[in-house]
């Protein structure tokens, strides 16, 4: 069965810009890809900048929902959830949707660890929009679990952290290029205790 033509364009915005950049990715090429013409992306999301929003959102905004489900699991009876139940809560979501074998998916992969080291207009005004009041609500959390650690620590290491995320998730053939064999229960274990000891250690003193 044939998808509309919206899901389309966003298929193909998410496949081409994940191989080419947001930049190197045309209106036209991505028009061609979904089989539609420049009019649809016009009327569905008012131009490339709309499309680009979109498509980052469908995935980020059900991704935040998810990890805040997570978190107000946590925090239900009450007590003070350490640093490796927040970093769960945190990555559960991410690695329940890369867990997923189809190509887009796996293609939005490789765009989340893109954005993530150049970030782009349209993915800064999503963090700015829906999902600055999820950002505080987990920043808040971790500086509870993190009392030893300063506000601006606090977001440096986060800020590690995500780039850390990104980067094991994105592209497994690295670790075949260097004779490991990819495995991602592996790789989710081996994050997440660099992750944790990273959070914990002691504040940095001048």
């Amino acid at each position: 069965m044939t998808k509309p033509t919206k899901e389309r364009l966003l298929d193909a915005a998410e496949r081409l810009c994940a191989a080419n950049g947001i930049d190197g990715t045309s209106i036209r090429a991505i028009t061609d890809a979904a089989g539609a013409n420049v009019a649809a992306v016009n009327f569905h999301f008012d131009g490339k900048s709309g499309l680009i929003r979109e498509m980052f959102a469908r995935r980020l905004v059900p991704l935040a929902e998810r990890r805040l489900e997570l978190l107000k699991a946590l925090q239900s009876d009450e007590r003070t959830a350490n640093a490796g139940e927040l970093l769960d809560a945190f990555m559960t979501p991410l690695l329940e949707l890369m867990s997923k074998a189809d190509p887009n998916t796996q293609a939005f992969a490789k765009l989340f660890a893109r954005t993530v080291v150049e970030p782009t207009d349209a993915i800064k005004e999503i963090f700015g929009g829906e999902l600055t009041a999820y950002s505080e609500t987990f920043l808040n959390a971790f500086e509870k679990a993190l009392p030893h650690l300063s506000r601006l620590e606090l977001v440096l290491r986060l800020d590690f952290a995500i780039g850390a995320i990104a980067h094991a998730l994105s592209d497994q053939t690295r670790l075949a290029a260097l004779g490991a064999t990819p495995d991602p229960k592996r790789t989710h274990a081996s994050l997440r205790a660099f992750l944790i000891a990273g959070l914990e250690a002691p504040a940095f003193s001048e």
